[in-house]
């Protein structure tokens, strides 16, 4: 296992920073024969974060999706069996601009992504942390907010099911550091 991922990992890392295009729904393919996957159709995609899941079971991807330059971005997750096979995907978005900054894997199968939002807040950009069970229904969602703007939540799981979230929150003309510990269920 460790000798796979040592040669895999790097065509996945490449093939999160390659995403180009798609159309709501986001088709794999391999390049032959360097072996490299891209994720892509016709949108405009961008990728952003990759986590291995616990126990070697897969991977999950995750970065940002929009279907032209006029409109808004929406987060997109990808979780891949141990073979870079896709299992499933999932967009989350709203009427505003949804951006994926971290991710990670849960010891259920499903994944945890954070991000910065501005569709679901009050106002303006929040932190958004939304679970995706092992069939990549959404399980729950929350939002880290408060005054000012928040933004580029980043998450990792916790021992014990916990999760710890970091981004930033600006309130006037300050830039703060903020983290919050959640637990497993949200």
């Amino acid at each position: 296992m460790a000798r796979f991922l040592g040669s895999a990992l790097p065509a996945l890392l490449l093939a999160c920073s390659l995403w180009s295009g798609s159309g709501g729904e986001l088709g794999a393919q391999t390049q032959a024969p360097d072996g490299y996957y891209i994720f892509g159709g016709s949108a405009i995609e961008q990728g952003r974060a990759v986590a291995v899941m616990p126990g070697g079971r897969g991977y999950a991807i995750a970065g940002d999706i929009r279907e032209s330059e006029k409109d808004d971005w929406d987060i997109i997750v990808i979780r891949l069996d141990g073979n870079f096979r896709q299992t499933w995907q999932r967009r989350i978005g709203g009427p505003g601009e949804d951006h994926a900054w971290g991710l990670t894997g849960t010891d259920d199968g499903g994944v945890v992504v954070s991000g910065a939002t501005s569709s679901f807040g009050a106002d303006g950009n929040d932190i958004l942390v939304v679970k995706l069970g092992p069939d990549g229904a959404e399980a729950w969602k929350r939002l880290l907010g408060g005054p000012g703007d928040q933004g580029r939540g980043s998450v990792v799981a916790l021992p014990g099911n916990g999760l710890l979230v970091a981004g930033w929150s600006r309130s006037g003309e300050r830039g703060d550091f903020k983290a919050a510990r959640l637990a497993a269920d949200g």
